[in-house]
């Protein structure tokens, strides 16, 4: 997979350009995606498939909600910030 950069471009999605006198929007900018053939392939493949339905039927459950799960994220992420 090639990820292209990051532009410097600070515009939001939906926002307007604005020329130098402050006025009238000039062009509007709109962010993009490209999803490479690879990533297609993967999204097609079967297992790929039976993975994101059982992550479906977890949501549906509730199992992401459970305490145990989100002491489990918490602690993740604070290790993540710890120095």
């Amino acid at each position: 997979m090639e990820i292209k950069g990051v532009s410097n471009n600070t515009n939001m999605v939906g926002s307007a350009k604005v020329n130098k006198a402050g006025s009238n929007p000039v062009s509007e900018q709109r962010d993009k995606i490209e999803i490479s053939g690879e990533a297609k392939e993967l999204n097609k493949s079967e297992s790929n498939s039976q993975w994101i339905s059982a992550i479906r039927q977890k949501i549906a459950s509730g199992f992401y909600n459970s305490d145990e799960v989100l002491n489990k994220i918490s602690e993740k992420i604070l290790k993540e910030f710890q120095f």
